[in-house]
């Protein structure tokens, strides 16, 4: 699907290309380890926070968010583009799953 003619960016935007954005819909993909592949960053983090007396804790699980900004579009449409980028540009689907939030 195609983003749309090219605009000429200001000195302002070249800085922080989040002012150039003219998207009407903020949509998070979120991805995570499926259940029962390794987290070794986030048994990196379990490990420091037992030493660090946080016994309470008892297993963590380390993902990211992905903010993405869409042209106003119906939800079904946003929905399939997410899917699609998320399944193959976006998240490992061997090892991750990835879940999309729109407003």
């Amino acid at each position: 699907m195609p983003a749309g003619p090219l605009k000429k960016r200001s000195s302002k935007t070249k800085k922080n290309p989040s002012l150039y954005c003219e998207s009407q819909l903020k949509a998070k993909v979120f991805v995570s380890y499926r259940d029962g592949v390794l987290d070794p960053q986030g048994q990196t983090i379990y490990e420091v926070l037992k030493q660090h007396g946080h016994d309470s804790i008892h297993s963590i699980r380390v993902g990211k968010m992905i903010e993405i900004d869409l042209d106003d579009m119906d939800t079904n449409q946003a929905k399939a583009l997410l899917e699609e980028i998320s399944d193959k540009m976006l998240a490992n689907p061997i090892t991750e799953t990835f879940r999309i939030e729109l407003p």
